[in-house]
């Protein structure tokens, strides 16, 4: 067979060939990419199963809202929370409470764990506890609101600090409609006089 008896390609049938051969060639790699995929999606662990417990019910990324009168007297977010149907109680860890005061104003409440009493809507927390309202920041480590009286009671020694105060305490009541703040017990206080802008 000579050279001039071999087959002649043109210019459009070797295009043709080449993406052709591109096509199915992406096409093995998507394939290859897939099966890859799948197989290795069957070997991934399942989610740990969550702890065993009595509770009733367990929940991730707890919200709540008490109203008292039609108005909104607090809210609750918890990383996660436990009912506990039979004692009315939930167990709460990781929560952040919104209180709303008459004057349009909040005060904010954080602690480790809490409690809270679904029959009555009272909450106790305890742990490291911080509390912030105005320009103050008050810690304690146990504390206890009653939601009917609108009333924060902290039952162990608390620290308030602010721009020109700082109290000791070892109990403190703050009564949220009247947002008045009664210290007992070793009461210590430095304050400061504002400096005039």
């Amino acid at each position: 067979m000579g050279i001039d008896q071999l087959p002649i390609f043109s210019a459009s049938k070797k295009i043709k060939y080449f993406f052709s051969t591109v096509v199915v060639a992406l096409s093995l790699i998507i394939i290859a990419v897939f099966i890859h995929n799948r197989l290795r999606l069957n070997h991934i662990a399942p989610p740990m199963a969550p702890p065993k417990t009595t509770a009733t019910l367990s929940i991730q990324n707890f919200r709540h809202t008490a109203t008292q009168d039609g108005k909104r007297k607090w809210s609750i977010e918890a990383a996660s929370a436990s009912l506990y149907s039979k004692k009315n109680i939930a167990e709460l860890s990781d929560l952040s409470v919104i209180f709303f005061l008459n004057n349009e104003k909040t005060v904010v409440l954080t602690a480790d764990m809490g409690l809270l009493r679904v029959d009555t809507n009272n909450i106790s927390v305890s742990g490291q506890i911080v509390v912030k309202f105005s320009d103050h920041v008050m810690e304690t480590e146990n504390l206890n609101y009653v939601h009917k009286s609108h009333i924060i009671n902290a039952t162990s020694p608390v620290t308030i600090t602010g721009k020109t105060m700082g109290l000791k305490a070892d109990t403190m009541s703050y009564n949220l409609n009247t947002d008045i703040i009664k210290c007992s017990g070793n009461v210590t206080g430095t304050f400061q006089q504002a400096a005039e802008e």
